[in-house]
């Protein structure tokens, strides 16, 4: 019932992300992916960056084409059985820059 109420979900990569189905068309989401082959020049990547999803989303993206839903990720860096930290400076600009512009234009 959460996820079917939200306009908005940020959520790290995983499988509660599968609850994707139960959102209303038009639903925002954010995926916190990991990139775990970071670099010390390049410790965070972002696909708003084009730079690639190097984790596997796929089915992500397709679960929230088929609800009707828009999928937006950031990469982090971690691993899926580890801890993972967020490149805040990327999410707060997909924050300002994707999702809040689309949350203004609502009825």
């Amino acid at each position: 019932a959460v996820w079917h109420r939200a306009h908005v979900v940020v959520a790290p990569h995983g499988a509660a992300l599968a609850n994707i189905i139960f959102v209303q068309p038009g639903t925002l989401v954010v995926e916190l992916g990991y990139y775990s082959a970071a670099s010390p020049t390049r410790p965070y990547a972002s696909t708003v960056e084009g730079l690639g999803m190097p984790w596997p989303a796929p089915y992500y993206w397709a679960a929230a084409a088929s609800a009707e839903a828009t999928l937006f990720a950031s990469m982090a860096i971690g691993s899926y059985s580890g801890p993972m930290t967020a490149n805040l400076e990327d999410v707060a600009a997909l924050m300002a820059n994707q999702i809040a512009p689309r949350l203004r234009r609502r009825p």
